[in-house]
């Protein structure tokens, strides 16, 4: 082989090797992963804009394109998106605590009786480091990985015809939420019913449903005051607390360089969340109220009417999660017997 013919093979061989070594450094830089998730949040809600606006965009950034948001709409009924994200279906969804009642001690905030007001439960929550242990329990008991919180405040009761006490709900057909508000209803001599969320409001405008509980965000930002103008606010079956898990599969496969920055995303989204929420209660009031919605507050006297619901479902909790093998916290027995709510 001459000289020239041996160099001009050296250089055909070269350049495949550089092609090649290009190619598949470009595949490898190109590839992503994609996270389906599912949405529960009214547009416009402060909750809708820190996930599926801002979300997105931070963790595309933050990850450099490598792991993508994208949202996957309708794809099951809300009740069944905790189930999806644990069997694969969707990597994460927005949860409300409500729909892991019979399941998991984490809706304990959700019981009536256990709280005076928004603040009293804010404190409470702060306090007992109710996030972090409700956190690891959901970790082990769903392999779910909890990366956000949303507390939401009280569920309202958006009302066709005026109502004013506790005597008011009797007879009235009004679409519950979980357990604890069908348990109360029931004691108040209501008749509860299950309807989906996305019939709501025609029920309230058609005469299905003489009332709808809800939460303040999502029944205003859905503009059930238009139909039910008379809100009862108060607590009827504790508050909402929401979460957006993760699927605990999807978040081992993340490459362990990406970790550290998606969690960064979700811990700045948290703060920005809970700064931004301080008063959202009573702009909501105030936004409904200018749109010729009136506002009811129960009194503590009506308060004590559910007195023996709230009782019962503390006691009903108290064995659920004893069945599921959970210890409660001694800060939560404590609070509960001051509250006179177990059954001794």
């Amino acid at each position: 082989m001459n000289r020239n013919r041996k160099w001009t093979l050296l250089n055909v061989f070269a350049t495949l090797g550089l092609l090649i070594g290009g190619f598949g450094f470009t595949q490898a830089k190109a590839e992503t992963i994609d996270w389906h998730v599912q949405n529960i949040f009214v547009p416009g809600s402060l909750p809708n804009v820190i996930l599926f606006e801002r979300m997105p965009e931070l963790i595309e950034q933050a990850t450099n394109g490598r792991l993508k948001i994208i949202e996957a709409k309708g794809l099951v009924k809300y009740p069944q998106i905790l189930d999806a994200v644990r069997d694969g279906r969707l990597k994460g969804g927005s949860v409300p605590l409500a729909y892991v009642g019979g399941m998991s001690p984490a809706d304990v905030t959700d019981l009536p009786g256990m709280f005076n007001d928004e603040a009293s439960r804010i404190k409470w929550i702060n306090e007992t480091g109710y996030h972090d242990i409700i956190k690891e329990e959901l970790r082990k008991q769903f392999d779910i990985e909890v990366m956000l919180n949303f507390e939401m405040g009280y569920d309202a009761v958006f009302f066709v015809d005026p109502v004013r006490t506790f005597d008011d709900f009797k007879g009235k057909k009004i679409r519950a939420f979980g357990r604890h508000t069908l348990v109360v209803l029931e004691h108040l001599g209501a008749a509860p019913l299950n309807v989906p969320w996305g019939e709501v409001y025609l029920g309230l405008e058609t005469g299905l449903l003489d009332g709808a509980i809800t939460g303040l965000v999502s029944g205003v930002g859905s503009n059930f005051h238009d139909k039910g103008k008379h809100i009862f606010y108060g607590e009827l079956g504790g508050a909402t607390t929401m979460i957006f898990p993760v699927s605990g599969e999807a978040w081992r496969a993340l490459p362990d360089d990406l970790k550290p920055k998606v969690q960064q995303v979700f811990d700045e989204l948290q703060a920005e969340y809970e700064a931004r929420s301080v008063g959202w209660t009573e702009k909501l009031m105030d936004k409904a109220r200018a749109d010729g919605a009136e506002i009811v507050f129960p009194t503590p006297e009506e308060l004590a009417i559910i007195e023996p619901a709230a009782k019962r479902l503390a006691n009903e909790w108290r064995e659920r999660v004893a069945k599921v093998g959970y210890e409660i916290p001694n800060v939560w027995k404590e609070y509960l017997t001051e509250r006179g709510l177990w059954d001794e």
